[in-house]
């Protein structure tokens, strides 16, 4: 769910260096295996220069199409 938004002009790599995490973390947030914490949404928002509500949302909506009964 996450793809779009790191397309920033920013490496998975450079991504990852600038937030401090491994970039296979980065890949999994990008395939939707993972989602971030909350530090780690904002830290991400504040890199991609983008708001962190952005980001909820988009957590929010995967979440919603992985587990449709739970988050309805």
């Amino acid at each position: 769910p996450y793809t779009t938004l790191f397309r920033s002009g920013l490496s998975q790599e450079q991504l990852a260096a600038a937030a401090t995490l491994d970039r296979s973390f980065i890949s999994m947030l990008e395939r939707g295996i993972q989602s971030p914490n909350l530090v780690i949404l904002f830290k991400l928002a504040e890199i991609l220069s983008i708001p962190a509500s952005h980001l909820i949302s988009r957590t929010e909506t995967a979440l919603k199409v992985a587990l449709p009964t739970k988050l309805s």
